[in-house]
C-alpha cells in the first residue's frame, strides 16, 4: 500500500503531460489553418491583396490601377518585359513560367504576345 500514492502520482503526471501535448497540437493546427492558403506562385501575395476587395467596383479600380502602373510606356498593352519590370518595381518577381500561367500560355495575349487591358 505504500507504493499506491507514488503510482497514482506518476499516472496523474503522465496524464497531465499527455493532455498538455494534445492541447499544443490543437493550437498548432489552429494556427496552421488560420494562416490561409499556401502560396504556389510568385504573384500570390499580390493576388491576395487584390482579393481583399469590398465591392466589384473596388476590385475593378484596383485591377485598373495595377494595369496602369505596369503600363509604363502608355501603349495600352503589357509585354512580358514591361510586366516583369513593373512588378519588380512593386517588389514582386515574375518568372516566365508565371507569366505563362497568367496568360493561359499566351491564349489571352494579342498576336505580339502582349496583354491588353481587357484581357488583363
Amino acid at each position: 500500500w505504500t507504493l499506491l500514492p507514488v503510482v497514482v502520482a506518476v499516472l496523474l503526471e503522465n496524464f497531465a503531460e499527455a493532455t498538455r501535448k494534445e492541447h499544443e497540437k490543437t493550437e498548432v493546427a489552429k494556427l496552421e489553418k488560420s494562416k490561409g492558403p499556401t502560396l504556389h506562385h510568385s504573384l500570390d501575395p499580390l493576388i491576395h491583396k487584390l482579393a481583399t476587395f469590398e465591392t466589384r467596383a473596388d476590385l475593378s479600380r484596383r485591377i485598373n490601377a495595377l494595369y496602369q502602373a505596369l503600363d509604363t510606356d502608355g501603349s495600352n498593352v503589357l509585354s512580358y518585359q514591361e510586366m516583369f519590370e513593373g512588378l519588380q518595381q512593386l517588389g514582386y518577381h515574375l518568372p516566365p513560367e508565371d507569366f505563362a500561367v497568367i496568360t493561359g500560355n499566351s491564349e489571352h495575349c494579342n498576336a505580339e504576345g502582349e496583354l491588353t487591358s481587357t484581357s488583363f
